[in-house]
């Protein structure tokens, strides 16, 4: 049994050409070849990770695994209508096709997507389902070896790139369409369509996959093996990455600041766990907006040696999202990467996220390229609030261009400046705060950072004993809204166990906001913030209600400027006082 190693579909003896992708397969007589993945030398230089031997004949396994795999997924059916309808939808999927046909741009190549769909159901009809089904796939280019596979710093990586090109002489136009200095609209879309026709694109990581299907929710893709992490260097870092760190960001958009908390679940030397828990927006605008809680795995070695970083991805209608998205870190900079950065000062790297296409029942690449540098020379001070308290941390500012790598059939995709700041931490080298796009002004820009950081360490009741007054961070609600994230109950408990551990003590909770909404809003929006607060106490903890009073003084009293996103972090907070 074998597999093709551009896109996972399963071959049948005797086949030249994969059915679905056009690829070249391994071992026949026709006169185009594609290899898959060629073996790249590991690393030594990458902190924090240690790369365990490996062979060639192991490199195969794993790769024909994942391949097998993926392909499997893609052969799974969706969310959908009944058995008794799928005439009906492939009748649908092509009127689709002949209607999108008189749509220019990004339309053009959604038709174009959608009537690869339909032909692999068409073909699974007439087939009765069997093995030469076509599936519609990108493979999982696994790379064992855990070696960088950064074109600007690794040479292996140029003679491979050359070999595919002789191999595939196709792949040479996709040089042609990079468009020098900037890519254009109408070269993006090409490029896509080539690769969907089977030419490997040789700017792309090895590790990333253009696309997920929807049967990942269930049955997750395989983290890519080689190099691991340290879970103790992560504990012990700057700040410390371990289970119970609660890391709060921030994204600034044109309606407010959004906040979504992280919660470290476990770190193991093969992955980090957290939970996403905040606000859940299909587009930038906010119109679509609800709560969502999700499970996140960040693989080993995308973290120790990956090439991609993500700040995050796009939810499906029902908040849903696979959670792990091989090739690509969250959070933290690839330790290689930095120690690029701190031996240069330039950091190349991706950048990228998935968008999920409702008619195509998937999750798309979206992703860009390019070369950050250093801004400063010295690092400089980057705000933070650690467990209540303003502290500054050594910060790396790079910024640069990013070229479109991969646009998902967006038509509009475009070259973007971008900058950013990097906690200066062999250890743990987080991205504290990412810009994109040239200001904030443009309609697909945005700026996402991290505002605070929270261990659960207990201070309440020792700052109101000695001050009688303490400002807490810890305790979250949803966008523009009095209702309480989860992430807020230890602060919550603390505050009932002070309540309980002195009973004389009586409390007044005081809600305050940032200055975005006006004044008369914010006001009732601290006022149910500050009842809601008194509410769970009394509700969950038992305290009792005549203790405690509520305020709120909106926008009014601020602690910081509300021009800048880490300010109206700090102002966003409750005070408790003693009466």
């Amino acid at each position: 049994m074998s597999f093709c190693g551009n896109c996972g579909t399963k071959l049948t003896e005797g086949q030249d050409f994969c059915p679905m992708c056009g690829t070249k397969v391994q071992g026949s007589t026709a006169t185009a070849s594609h290899t898959g993945q060629e073996p790249v030398t590991p690393s030594a230089h990458a902190p924090m990770a240690a790369s365990p031997a490996s062979t060639s004949s192991s490199n195969t396994t794993d790769s024909e695994a994942s391949l097998q795999k993926l392909a499997v997924l893609r052969s799974e059916t969706p969310p959908s209508a009944k058995k008794s309808g799928r005439k009906a939808l492939i009748g649908i999927l092509l009127f689709v096709l002949l209607a999108g046909a008189a749509v220019i741009g990004g339309g053009v190549y959604l038709t174009y997507r959608v009537k690869q769909k339909a032909t692999a159901v068409l073909d699974k009809l007439e087939t009765g389902g069997g093995s030469s089904r076509k599936v519609s796939s990108d493979g999982v280019k696994s790379d064992d070896s855990g070696g960088n596979n950064s074109n600007d710093n690794n040479p292996s990586d140029n003679s491979n790139k050359n070999t595919d090109q002789q191999d595939n002489p196709l792949s040479s136009l996709l040089g042609k369409l990079q468009g020098g200095d900037q890519t254009t609209p109408t070269g993006n879309m090409a490029k896509n369509i080539l690769e969907d026709a089977g030419v490997k694109n040789p700017e792309m990581p090895k590790d990333l996959i253009r696309n997920i299907p929807y049967a990942a929710l269930t049955a997750p893709l395989p983290c890519p093996t080689g190099a691991e992490i340290d879970p103790g260097k992560l504990a012990n870092g700057s700040i410390h990455i371990k289970p119970g760190t609660i890391l709060t960001s921030s994204w600034s958009l044109p309606k407010g600041d959004a906040e979504s908390d992280n919660k470290i679940q476990s770190v193991t030397p093969a992955a980090l766990a957290f939970q996403y828990d905040g606000v859940a927006a299909r587009y930038i605008d906010m119109r679509d907006k609800r709560h969502a809680v999700l499970n996140n795995t960040v693989c080993g070695k995308d973290i120790a040696q990956g090439e991609a970083f993500s700040t995050g991805w796009y939810f499906t209608k029902d908040l849903t999202a696979p959670g792990l998205y091989p090739g690509l870190s969250h959070i933290l900079l690839p330790a290689e990467k930095f120690a690029i950065l701190k031996s240069t000062g330039s950091l190349p790297m991706v950048f990228g996220w998935y968008d999920y296409t409702d008619v195509l029942t998937e999750w798309e690449l979206l992703a860009w390229k390019g070369t950050l540098k250093r801004v400063e020379a010295e690092d400089v001070p980057f705000p933070l609030i650690i467990d209540d308290d303003r502290v500054n941390v050594p910060a790396i500012h790079v910024r640069g261009q990013m070229k479109v790598l991969e646009n998902a059939g967006r038509f509009g995709a475009q070259d973007q400046p971008a900058d950013a700041y990097i906690l200066d931490d062999p250890n743990t080298p987080i991205v504290l705060s990412w810009l994109f796009g040239k200001d904030l002004k443009q309609d697909d820009a945005f700026r996402v950072q991290y505002v605070r950081v929270r261990y659960g360490e207990p201070k309440l009741e020792q700052k109101l004993a000695k001050d009688r007054k303490a400002i807490t961070y810890g305790i979250n609600f949803d966008y523009n809204s009095a209702v309480i994230t989860p992430q807020s109950e230890p602060v919550l408990k603390e505050i009932a166990q002070a309540m309980a551990d002195k009973p004389d003590w009586k409390l007044t909770i005081t809600g305050h906001t940032d200055n975005i909404g006006g004044h008369a809003y914010n006001v009732a929006l601290s006022q149910r913030r500050s009842a809601a607060v008194k509410q769970a106490l009394v509700e969950r903890y038992h305290a009792n209600p005549n203790r405690l009073s509520t305020g709120g003084d909106g926008d009014s009293d601020p602690v910081d400027t509300n021009d800048t996103l880490e300010g109206r972090a700090r102002n966003r907070r409750v005070e408790l006082t003693l009466d």
